[in-house]
């Protein structure tokens, strides 16, 4: 999938296998590799960055919403359609601190709590500043959810 959306070759040292636990992954296929030897390049037109948003969804959106926020749609977009490129998306959402939401009221005592407790607020504002904006193209991104967004934010 990665090569169709590139348009060339990956690496003919390297293959994509599949695994029902891991997903997609990328994997040795040749032990004849020498050191200082590029295994992998990925052509800029297939990188995830905050400029390949949809232009039509860019002029729908303030300018105080950021590029992580940006990158996130972009992410957003990419797993809607089927692509990772990569990108682990986790099964439970966890935030920059590295707890998971659904664990948060254990570290409560912490001073990992209050941080962690901001960060999803944070979040949170800044899903209901672009979820309208996302609402204008649902053949792209479905019914997009504030778990779905936290998935894409933690993965940045």
């Amino acid at each position: 999938m990665l090569e169709q959306k590139a348009g060339t070759e990956i690496s003919s040292k390297l293959s994509i296998g599949h695994s029902t636990c891991a997903g997609h992954y990328l994997h040795q296929t040749s032990f004849d590799i020498r050191e200082g030897e590029c295994l992998l390049k990925v052509p800029y037109s297939v990188h995830l960055t905050p400029d390949k948003i949809i232009p039509a969804l860019e002029s729908l959106l303030t300018a105080d919403v950021s590029n992580i926020v940006r990158l996130a749609i972009v992410l957003l977009a990419e797993k809607k359609l089927g692509f990772h490129m990569g990108i682990i998306c986790q099964q439970s959402a966890t935030l920059y601190s590295g707890v998971k939401i659904d664990e948060l009221e254990m570290v409560q005592p912490s001073s990992v709590y209050r941080e962690t407790f901001d960060q999803k607020v944070c979040i949170e504002k800044e899903f209901y500043v672009i979820k309208h904006a996302l609402g204008h193209f649902p053949q792209i991104f479905g019914t997009c959810t504030l778990q779905d967004f936290i998935r894409c934010m933690g993965n940045l």
